[in-house]
């Protein structure tokens, strides 16, 4: 018996609140089935064998499980590496409904993507926060980021005929991973 059809591990306290977010817009744009039941569990450290019962736990009650974790700056597939054999592999075998979505440097530069910023690419969240705060003309704090991001997404989605096309390509990996998962639950 499933009890959640997503549900969603985080390395950071603030994306707990940008996935939730983003899921009521996408189910607001009926992208995906408003039905749905989202779950998202506390923060936890990639490097945090907390991580792993987070996972043992949702494994037998939830239909998919998508691990957002920023790279940090390391290589986005290394970083995918680490969580499969640190924390999943040990007790699971089927992969197919783990999702991991890395966000490269960490989860701003999502938002400055959205913004059309050149410093996305840098490597470094500090690059990339100090870009957003040029735009926003004031001091970033992550607990701006959900609002922020939804005010950039909002720009970017037309709601008459919402395209994912239109979004930078890691947030589109997102909201990807959140439609497949969705469809798989149907």
């Amino acid at each position: 018996m499933h009890y959640c059809d997503i549900y969603f591990i985080t390395d950071n306290t603030y994306a707990k609140q940008f996935i939730r977010s983003l899921i009521n817009i996408l189910k607001e744009l009926n992208i995906i089935d408003r039905s749905i039941g989202v779950s998202v569990g506390s923060a936890v450290n990639v490097c945090d064998n907390t991580m792993e019962r987070y996972i043992e736990a949702a494994i037998d009650r939830c239909r998919c499980i998508v691990i957002v974790v920023d790279s940090e700056g390391r290589n986005p597939d290394e970083v995918r590496k680490t969580v499969i054999d640190e924390h999943v592999k040990s007790f699971i075998t089927d992969l197919s409904r783990i999702r991991i979505v890395v966000a490269h440097p960490c989860l701003e530069a999502w938002l400055c993507r959205l913004m059309d910023l050149q410093s996305c690419e840098s490597g470094t969240c500090r690059d990339v926060i100090h870009a957003i705060e040029r735009i926003i003309e004031g001091k970033y704090d992550k607990k701006l980021l959900p609002e922020l991001t939804m005010k950039w997404l909002s720009k970017r989605i037309n709601p008459e005929k919402p395209s994912l096309n239109e979004l930078p390509e890691q947030l589109r990996e997102l909201l990807n991973t959140i439609i497949n998962c969705s469809s798989q639950s149907s």
